[in-house]
């Protein structure tokens, strides 16, 4: 996803998030969560 042109973050079909893998870092915290948590770090996303 790192290099996706925009990512729409949803949560519980609800768009909580858009823009960049950087941009989301900084400013969503919802997608740091989900970067962060341990289920995906194993991913290559």
């Amino acid at each position: 996803m790192k290099i996706a042109d925009k990512i729409i973050v949803l949560d519980k079909g609800k768009i909580v998030g858009m823009g960049t893998h950087d941009e989301l870092l900084k400013k969503n915290k919802y997608y740091m969560d989900l970067q962060m948590s341990p289920s995906t770090s194993s991913q290559k996303i």
